[in-house]
């Protein structure tokens, strides 16, 4: 979890977990180690303070106290909103108001946008923090320089199951790598494409890439990154290299935009939701039946729109 926040993402997660293994809410030693793991990277202080409440060692969480890029460094600057902006976003580039001149010109902006600065605060309204940076290659990829993440877990939230870390540790050592990752969730404010970037050689890496990748996509792009090479377009054909298929998440289906599907008019910069999933044609061992997938959300759309 990539931006964890204040754990909106995680809760709502940890409800579909628990809803699969018996409705249990939290996962107690007794009866076992977590049916899941979960890896909350959240940079902010006053939100990892929040987040502290729903990631637990019980629930099978670790917190990250980690901003993610795609460049690592031991001291960045971290900007956060003061209280006085009322606003709850957070981002290693300031936080400007992209309203006053997003470089898109007016053949880039669509409906909605007179709305844009009211996702940014003024630059004197926020207030730097110094934050270490990874990379997920070298988190995932070099697990015995993050004994924390991969040998137990995090001061803060001590492992519900010590004998799960040592087996962990032990399949890493014979390895090299660390544990496989069934969904990677990014949302970093406009970041998302260079934490994509700085996870290249795990998404190449058939052992450990994940199942599912869930990112946004934003006019925030525009402040965040070089929009001349990360855009969405080339991001879903990177992915799509690498064997995922992309879909933006809609209200009532999901829209496949990668390959053969891709249109331009995909490049709209408003603030969307895509999944990537590893096609098991590509990846038979670990990929999604994506027939299945598309199926199953043409049903759920005509049973909604029959409603």
């Amino acid at each position: 979890d990539i931006g964890a926040h204040e754990g909106g993402f995680l809760r709502g997660f940890l409800r579909a977990t628990s809803a699969w293994h018996g409705g249990v809410p939290a996962f107690p030693a007794e009866t076992g180690p977590p049916p899941v793991r979960v890896f909350c990277f959240e940079p902010n202080p006053s939100a990892r303070t929040r987040l502290a409440a729903e990631c637990t060692a019980s629930n099978g969480c670790t917190m990250v106290p980690f901003a993610v890029s795609n460049e690592p460094s031991a001291a960045a600057d971290f900007f956060v909103p003061s209280e006085a902006s009322r606003s709850e976003l957070a981002s290693l580039s300031p936080l400007v108001d992209i309203q006053q001149g997003d470089g898109l010109g007016e053949e880039g902006r669509g409906p909605g946008d007179e709305h844009r600065g009211a996702h940014r605060v003024s630059p004197d309204e926020t207030a730097p923090v110094r934050v270490r940076v990874v990379t997920l290659d070298e988190v995932w990829l070099s697990p015995s320089n993050f004994p924390e993440i991969h040998g137990g877990s995090w001061s803060s939230t001590p492992s519900a199951d010590p004998s799960l870390a040592g087996h962990e540790q032990e399949r890493q050592r014979e390895s090299g790598t660390a544990a496989d990752i069934d969904i990677l969730k990014i949302d970093v404010e406009g970041f998302d494409a260079l934490v994509l970037e700085g996870a290249s050689r795990l998404l190449a890496n058939n052992r450990t890439r994940p199942r599912t990748i869930l990112f946004e996509y934003s006019h925030a792009w525009t402040v965040s990154v070089d929009t001349s090479k990360y855009r969405l377009g080339t991001t879903v054909r990177l992915l799509s290299d690498l064997g995922y298929a992309s879909f933006l998440v809609g209200t009532r289906e999901l829209v496949r935009i990668d390959d053969t599907c891709w249109d331009q008019a995909f490049e709209f910069w408003w603030w969307s939701n895509v999944v990537a999933c590893l096609d098991d044609e590509s990846d038979p061992e670990r990929g999604i039946n994506l027939r299945a997938l598309e199926s199953l959300f043409a049903a759920l759309s005509r049973s909604r729109m029959n409603t």
